[in-house]
């Protein structure tokens, strides 16, 4: 998973995207809080709209290569600019 805020002008935090990976019955897909009611600030995005994102198929949230292949999508897809692929960097599974 990964997460993309803002700060607003109160400091607090207000989440723009979601990113969520599970294998075993959705596949990547992302949550917004596109023309949604509830208060998001300072929490996540429960109950708000997912979409469908296209991927690789076979990829593991387990696998630290395919981890990073993640994170290489969900800063494409927040436009997201890095120096180089290699600044990347995610937590490993415990």
């Amino acid at each position: 998973m990964a997460w993309l805020f803002c700060v607003l002008e109160n400091q607090s935090l207000y989440p723009l995207f979601e990113l969520h990976f599970h294998p075993s019955h959705k596949g990547v897909h992302c949550k917004m809080p596109c023309e949604t009611a509830p208060d998001y600030t300072n929490r996540r995005l429960p109950g708000a709209p997912e979409l469908d994102l296209l991927t690789l198929d076979g990829l593991d949230p387990r696998v630290d290569v395919d981890r990073q292949k993640l994170t290489l999508q969900f800063c494409k897809v927040c436009g997201i600019t890095l120096a180089s692929e290699k600044d990347t960097w995610t937590l490993p599974l415990a």
